[in-house]
């Protein structure tokens, strides 16, 4: 699947039918991004959680793949909610963060 499949999949299966009356009718132009936020820092907490435990030795009783594809679903879902293209902006910002080795720079990493 690639990153513009992933988002349209999102888009069209991330809907509001089971939030709160009150939600939906807040009014909130960035309420769906700021909800989208929180999801963030649940799945973050998860993964914080697991983290804590294995610095305390306790074994790991969670799937930490799971809270790591949620934070890609999540970041489908904040791009969506801010009409930008998920594709465009992780290319353009893994050129900057994560250029590619000196030797493969005429490759595509797309």
């Amino acid at each position: 699947m690639t990153l513009k499949e992933l988002q349209e999949h999102v888009r069209i299966g991330w809907t509001n039918a089971s939030y709160s009356r009150e939600f939906n009718q807040s009014g909130l132009p960035h309420k769906d991004f700021g909800h989208a936020l929180l999801h963030v820092v649940k799945a973050a907490g998860k993964l914080a959680a697991i983290v804590d435990d294995a610095d305390h030795g306790k074994p790991c009783g969670d799937d930490v793949g799971k809270y790591v594809a949620d934070l890609v679903i999540i970041a489908a879902r904040a791009a969506n909610c801010a009409g930008i293209s998920l594709d465009d902006i992780v290319g353009t910002r893994l050129a900057l963060k994560v250029p590619p080795p000196v030797e493969s720079r005429g490759s595509s990493i797309r």
